[in-house]
């Protein structure tokens, strides 16, 4: 009998699930992705975040209908939580400052009632633009079209993600930093640059509220920071070596 892995067995299971199983297995697919990028394990975490990402869809969908019926399930409460660096990652100076650190999800919410926020949403396509980043970094940064669709996942992130609060100041050094650094590998040098700006000025609000080191790590700073005065100079903006 034909060997089927059971990773994949169980990732393909979630398309024949109920609504309410998806909206249990969003959190637990999109946690067993980032379990797999803290392992090196990328191409795993790709296929489980995808998953996520199908299951959260089903339940915007559902939002939707619901609103456009007078219904008004409420939003469940998602907590975040950086995860460990993956296995053999080390963050050094030698190249332009990436950040490598996924994120898990935890909710309060009751799932039968509840819906996931957008942030939620962010922190997934985020967690796939990060396995692909990670995937991109190992191959050299050689896949045009890897690197290409990174970009996109961090922009549709950008997009979801609320960027007023205190509490995305993190998630947004990450995904501003990280979108820079491949928008620059694709040649995209003004983009780049916006990136960084937009990186500068959400650092000094993080700072006028004393956040930097409530959700950050000293090296993490230090780099993100190292980015920062890098690529602050125009002409300093070229391709990571």
């Amino acid at each position: 009998r034909k060997y089927t892995n059971p990773r994949k067995r169980k990732l393909n299971s979630t398309s024949k699930m109920s609504t309410l199983q998806k909206n249990c297995a969003a959190i637990e697919l999109n946690n067993q992705g980032v379990a797999h990028i803290e392992a090196g394990q990328y191409g795993y975490g790709m296929q489980s975040l995808k998953c996520s990402l199908e299951a959260l869809k089903t339940l915007i969908v559902v939002a939707e209908e619901s609103n456009h019926e007078g219904q008004h399930p409420e939003s469940r409460a998602a907590n975040f939580h950086w995860s460990d660096l993956p296995v053999g990652e080390e963050i050094t100076c030698e190249d332009s400052f990436v950040f490598r650190r996924a994120i898990r999800i935890t909710s309060s919410g009751t799932p039968s009632v509840t819906l996931p926020t957008m942030n939620e949403f962010a922190a997934v396509l985020y967690n796939t633009a990060l396995a692909n980043h990670l995937c991109c970094l190992r191959r050299g940064m050689q896949c045009a079209k890897l690197v290409r669709k990174t970009a996109m996942l961090y922009d549709m992130a950008l997009e979801l993600i609320d960027t007023e609060s205190p509490s995305s100041f993190a998630f947004l050094f990450a995904l501003l930093n990280n979108r820079g650094h491949v928008q620059n590998e694709l040649g995209m040098f003004e983009e780049a640059r916006g990136s960084y700006r937009a990186l500068r000025e959400k650092w000094h609000a993080a700072i006028e509220h004393d956040a930097v080191r409530d959700y950050l790590n000293e090296k993490d700073c230090h780099g993100l920071f190292l980015n920062l005065v890098v690529f602050s100079n125009p002409s300093d903006m070229a391709p990571a070596a």
